[in-house]
């Protein structure tokens, strides 16, 4: 399932939605084809019935994982930008450490930039990561808890500087963590794929004047639910496919370094 990911998002919804339709409609065509249109039509008020009391069950179903779905995703989002900030809020702050332990800190944190957007995220798209991002983190919190303060000014940027890195340790670890983890498991995926099956089996049990028509109701259905399905699936994994959160914030972060360090104040460069 993780080589989808790497397939454009459109190419797998128009597969998807194509592959549901033609089944869909094929199962139709032989039901129907047994069993005349006649025999239905006796039963569509009772089938409306039951088939409106699963529907509405199934939609409560799809929204409610919808939902989860959406709201994982675009928390991840916020954590990202967390994450970015707290990278931001060390490289700054750095400014109050002694000469040494500065330029350490900030080559870390260059170096963990970089490491985002050009092996970390295309690592994650396969479910992955990169070793180095602990790394960086680890060195500039000995470089930085190693330090003996002399002034004041040292001695609280230093206190702050250690807690934005334990910070910026925890939304890194819960973003691979949110990676690794699905927001649907498998057995909501299951109770997903029943519902669906059944809401396009109680298409079948309709009869209708117009074959045609009847057909075209079916392969909506089919397609609506299909793209709810493959909705979820894109954003089930916050960071994969063409739906994943990129690494725009990371691009940004790393140009206002540079411009900071090119066109800064003596002190805010490297």
């Amino acid at each position: 399932m993780t080589a989808l990911y790497w397939l454009p998002s459109w190419v797998v919804l128009i597969v998807a939605v194509g592959i549901a339709v033609a089944v869909a409609c094929g199962g139709q065509l032989l039901v129907h084809r047994f069993v005349a249109d006649s025999k239905f039509l006796d039963d569509n008020d009772l089938n409306g019935y039951i088939s409106g009391t699963i529907v509405t069950l199934f939609a409560v179903l799809i929204g409610f994982v919808t939902v989860v779905v959406w709201q994982q995703y675009d928390s991840m989002r916020d954590r990202v930008a967390v994450e970015a900030s707290d990278v931001a809020g060390v490289w700054h702050d750095a400014v109050g450490l002694d000469p040494r332990a500065r330029s350490a800190v900030r080559r870390d944190m260059l170096g963990y930039v970089n490491l985002m957007i050009h092996d970390e995220w295309p690592e994650m798209r396969s479910g992955g990561s990169s070793p180095k991002g602990a790394a960086y983190i680890m060195d500039a919190t000995t470089v930085v808890g190693g330090m003996n303060a002399k002034t004041n000014a040292e001695s609280n940027a230093q206190v702050t500087i250690v807690g934005l890195l334990n910070g910026l340790h925890a939304e890194r670890e819960q973003r691979l963590e949110a990676n690794q983890s699905p927001a649907v498991s498998g057995f909501m995926w299951a109770i997903m794929l029943f519902g669906s099956l059944a809401v396009v089996v109680f298409c079948y049990m309709f009869g209708a004047s117009h074959r045609g028509t009847h057909l075209v109701m079916t392969g909506l259905v089919a397609g609506v639910i299909t793209s709810m399905l493959i909705l979820t699936f894109e954003l089930q994994y916050p960071f994969r496919g063409d739906l994943g959160i990129s690494p725009t914030v990371w691009v940004g972060l790393l140009d206002h370094i540079r411009d900071m360090d090119e066109h800064g104040v003596p002190a805010m460069r490297m």
